[in-house]
């Protein structure tokens, strides 16, 4: 008969530790050997009536155990027998070796020679003495420290190759690729050599985040152990991420993995401690609130915020690399020039990169001047380029001359360009959509005096700063020698706005 965890007859008048003990030796019956703690301990959990995600969160085992098994494993030449595991499980979680005896049906004295010789491997390795007491917090101080290794592992991990885990999720192809040397150098530097925990890549929309992340992942990847890539344009919430990317890191089954996002978050620290991984995720904008507060999270999304932080102020070996258009509330106070969490802001491309962009697209005619010209209207932006340069093929074929003429009137509009603005317009708080619908009409560079004289005339003027703060972080705005201002592309699109009201 097959008896199921929740069907177990627990409503009849019983005594608990006789009636587990009873279906202890059913199973020992029926294997031919003793329950191990693991087995003992769902079997103790399910007859409480425990989820399977809980039994799970007790028995799960920590990278720092998994590498003291792999250590005994190297020395004996054969992975561990089950009552070697059990022992440094039982060691682990602080258990006495009477309870460890206990639980697998098994003498004292003999667990007592067991462990003996298991502290004895480990000790004659690490180079220290490791015994019962010590075991859990040696192993944990020498997986967050690769240098505190002994000599011998450390040129065994320079001449045996690693196991490199990469997982690129729906990363882009970046085969192609123009431009950004500078931020592939600053990023690298900063990644690499400085070690930063945590990088935001922040930028308007189309700038080009999610390509340079591809491309610096690309390039640095071999300086990982592990590399893993997860979009978060879908706005999954943080339920959903955490499981993928402990999978990704561990190879465990969801189920095994704790039940709450805290105990997941702290885990996933523990495999970013234990090896040196990438994580990048694309899009944060999507899981952020659009409307009067800038960078604060969605209902229901808030546990990021937790994420994000733990991973800036944890010590660990691994880095987070973030795209955003705005940035995440609460990431600020962390970040400093010297200091473990950085934010590049992502501005356009240069001039000759850009001209490369668009010659991809085809065979173009126009002066220096022209080039420049079309490029600095749009801000440099690659997505606006790319759709420009289509319709300067389909409509003037190729002819910038004619095309700038036209633009010059105002009378060229692409619904895809459209619609790219109108995201990033429909996101602002009330103020800041105030000042560019302002700037607009102004139609030259103001100083900030002007404008809080006319902004403190609708009542909101007291947050003039931050808001300008803000624009230019998305790159609405340009703040030039004589004032603010809106970008050509950008001031065109708020006028036919204005109007089509």
């Amino acid at each position: 008969m097959y008896v199921q965890h929740n069907s177990l007859d627990k409503n009849r008048p019983h005594q608990p530790d006789r009636d587990l003990t009873l279906f202890e030796s059913t199973t020992l019956a029926r294997q031919g050997k003793p329950l191990n703690i693991l087995q003992r301990q769902m079997l103790k959990n399910a007859w409480e009536d425990q989820k399977y995600e809980d039994i799970a969160e007790v028995i799960y085992s920590s990278p720092a155990l998994k590498f003291a098994e792999s250590i005994i494993s190297a020395k004996q030449g054969k992975t561990l027998n089950s009552l070697q595991r059990d022992i440094l499980k039982g060691a682990w979680e602080d258990r006495k070796y009477e309870d460890i005896a206990e639980a697998i049906h098994c003498s004292e004295g003999h667990i007592k020679d067991v462990a003996a010789s298991l502290w004895q491997q480990l000790s004659e390795e690490l180079g220290e003495r490791v015994g019962k007491k010590n075991f859990k917090a040696v192993l944990e101080r020498r997986m967050q420290n690769a240098e505190d290794l002994p000599p011998h592992w450390r040129e065994k991990q320079k001449t045996e190759p690693t196991k490199q885990h990469l997982d690129w999720g729906d990363a882009p192809d970046v085969s192609t690729f123009y431009g950004r040397n500078q931020e592939l150098t600053t990023l690298e530097q900063w990644i690499v050599q400085d070690r930063c925990r945590l990088v935001t890549l922040q930028g308007m929309g189309g700038i080009g985040k999610t390509a340079l992340a591809a491309k610096l992942a690309e390039l640095v990847q071999d300086k990982f152990e592990g590399l893993i890539w997860r979009s978060l344009h879908n706005a999954p919430f943080l339920e959903e991420t955490l499981p993928t990317l402990l999978q990704s890191l561990s190879s465990e089954p969801s189920d095994h993995l704790p039940s709450s996002c805290d105990r997941r978050i702290l885990l996933l620290l523990e495999w970013l401690r234990a090896s040196r991984c990438l994580l990048v995720l694309d899009g944060a904008e999507s899981i952020l609130q659009s409307g009067e507060r800038t960078g604060c999270y969605r209902e229901g999304y808030e546990g990021y915020s937790q994420l994000f932080l733990c991973i800036g102020k944890s010590n660990h070996q691994s880095c987070l690399l973030l795209t955003t258009r705005e940035k995440p509330e609460g990431l600020a106070a962390e970040e400093g020039e010297t200091l473990p969490v950085r934010c590049l802001q992502l501005k356009g491309m240069q001039f000759e990169a850009a001209r490369e962009i668009l010659r991809a697209k085809g065979t173009f005619c126009g002066t220096d001047e022209e080039w420049r010209a079309l490029i600095d209207y749009y801000g440099g932006n690659p997505l606006a380029l790319k759709i420009v340069a289509a319709g300067i093929q389909e409509l003037f074929d190729g002819n910038l001359s004619e095309f700038l003429e036209y633009l010059r009137q105002g009378i060229l509009v692409f619904d895809e360009l459209w619609n790219l603005l109108d995201q990033q317009f429909n996101r602002l708080p009330t103020l800041e959509r105030e000042i560019m619908c302002w700037l607009s009409r102004n139609g030259k560079p103001v100083g900030i005096p002007q404008l809080q004289e006319k902004i403190f005339l609708s009542g909101s003027g007291a947050n003039l700063p931050e808001a300008l703060r803000t624009l230019r972080q998305r790159s609405l705005i340009e703040n030039t020698s004589d004032g603010f201002t809106l970008q050509p592309m950008v001031m065109e699109y708020m006028t036919k706005r204005i109007l089509a009201r």
